[in-house]
């Protein structure tokens, strides 16, 4: 199974990975409506089903726009099935994917207003 990063219109793979069933991954973002710095921790199942399990940010409203009430600076837990995920590349974003010991700084590979998603490959 594959972990990768795409662009959306062209289809060209910029980064992949080689995962494991019940790997975890991290997306450290900054939210451009918001502007607040944002943790996301990804899970990946023996499908390749990517899943939202936690997420930590300072910001209040942040936690509002993923439909949760109660704030709180520690991680908080989910549990939401994405089978991609969407990211615009926006001037001053801070985008990083976190793979066990490996950073990639998605702002820092790509040109201001890409348009990428993340998503897993499975192979047989």
């Amino acid at each position: 199974m594959l972990l990768q990063v795409v662009l959306r219109d062209s289809r060209q793979i910029i980064w992949g990975k080689t995962v494991s069933p019940g790997e975890q991954f991290f997306l450290i973002h900054r939210n451009s409506i918001y502007d607040s710095l944002v943790w996301e921790a990804f899970l990946i199942d023996n499908k390749g089903v990517i899943w939202l399990k936690r997420i930590k940010t300072s910001s209040p409203a942040v936690l509002e726009y993923y439909g949760l009430e109660d704030f709180s600076s520690d991680w908080i837990g989910l549990s939401r099935k994405v089978d991609r995920i969407p990211m615009l590349i926006t001037r001053g974003g801070e985008v990083c994917l976190e793979i066990g010991n490996k950073k990639v700084f998605l702002s820092a590979l790509l040109p201001d207003g890409s348009f990428i998603e993340i998503r897993t490959l499975t192979l047989n």
